[in-house]
């Protein structure tokens, strides 16, 4: 696991991070749930974005709440339309409540299911307490799973940097 940063958000896949308005999902470029950034997924693996305490686990574990020490709360949204599956495809490795580190497996997804139901495999990963933000800095471009910053952000209140 990596060494975390204070105000820095990492990798939950191996991918491409992309901005939200790149995502086929109205409810996602739009921001209703939170802003942030999206990763168009290489490896099935999803890992946390953060250190954090796991506060929310969809039934269908296509989606997770975080919440992290510096009081950030974090969605993962995996897939556009993957509730559908009912859980089919997602094999999830934490529990709620459970303390997680950065990097480590939140759920492992069968990108290779999505892509036979015709699904998009885009997860977003938004800050959902965005007036606690002062700011958000995306950092796009090829990642790697709990090794790559995709995004740093500033605390309402506090000093950038």
């Amino acid at each position: 696991l990596i060494n975390t940063r204070p105000g820095e958000l990492y990798a939950t896949q191996d991918g491409i991070i992309i901005p939200l308005d790149e995502v086929p999902d109205s409810v996602i470029q739009e921001r209703v749930l939170g802003d942030g950034v999206a990763i168009l997924p290489v490896g099935g693996k999803v890992c946390s974005p953060a250190d954090a305490e796991v506060v929310h686990i969809a039934d269908t574990g296509h989606a997770f709440g975080l919440h992290t020490a510096d009081g950030l709360e974090l969605l993962l949204h995996i897939g556009i339309d993957t509730v559908h599956l009912g859980g089919r495809g997602f094999r999830v490795k934490v529990k709620t409540g459970q303390t997680v580190k950065a990097g480590e497996t939140l759920c492992v997804v069968d990108l290779e299911l999505l892509k036979r139901q015709g699904l998009e495999a885009h997860t977003a990963i938004l800050i959902a307490n965005m007036p606690n933000i002062a700011a958000i800095h995306p950092e796009y471009g090829n990642a790697r799973a709990g090794e790559s910053c995709i995004l740093r952000y500033d605390l309402r209140g506090s000093l950038p940097g």
